[in-house]
């Protein structure tokens, strides 16, 4: 008899992933909890997160994990793995990094390591260098005003300090963009300049 699965994973990175993987269920008839509406709910806060999650795993008989490269530690993940345990669920995690997404043939991973604080926090900076410590590159999206934004600017100075290779593309499909200061090059945003800058 076939399962009926809830699919635990990190969003943002691997969606297309996962996609891959939970269509499989939709072949065989076994259509995965739907997660189209995340976005939406996750605006509604951890209560409304929580009941979204249980109402997801309801008629479900197994949980898989989809493992990227950021699982590891996830909130929500984290959630979910306790309450499919709690539910009588079974668990099973699948390797999904080696997965393409969905501009098939980019060979990246991105791990995105940038702060999410609305305002900065006092020790920002401390924050800030940490990140970039532990990025290989950093990359600068240029919007209409980035290149006059302190924070960017305290950003950019604090990767040339720690030696490591900047990019920035422009963030937007029209319009014209001024570079971040010392930060090089300004390219646009596709895939070939992705490959060639990041290869």
């Amino acid at each position: 008899m076939a399962r009926k699965c809830f699919y635990s994973f990190h969003y943002v990175p691997d969606n297309a992933r996962a996609s891959q993987v939970r269509n499989i269920g939709a072949i065989e008839g076994n259509r995965p909890a739907p997660d189209n509406d995340w976005e939406k709910v996750t605006k509604g806060g951890d209560d409304a997160i929580k009941r979204w999650i249980a109402e997801q795993m309801k008629g479900r008989t197994c949980c898989i994990v989809l493992v990227g490269s950021a699982t590891a530690n996830r909130k929500w993940i984290n959630h979910e793995i306790i309450k499919a345990w709690d539910n009588g669920l079974g668990v099973v995690g699948i390797h999904i990094h080696g997965l393409k997404n969905l501009n098939g043939d980019s060979p990246f991973s991105v791990i995105d390591h940038s702060l999410k604080e609305a305002a900065p926090e006092k020790d920002w900076k401390e924050k800030a260098r940490r990140a970039i410590k532990r990025a290989d590159v950093v990359i600068v999206m240029v919007g209409p005003k980035t290149h006059q934004a302190s924070g960017v600017l305290a950003e950019v100075a604090i990767a040339r300090d720690e030696d490591k290779k900047i990019i920035q593309v422009i963030g937007y499909k029209d319009g014209n963009y001024t570079a971040v200061p010392n930060a090089g090059r300004l390219y646009s945003w596709n895939w070939d300049n992705l490959k060639k800058l990041l290869s």
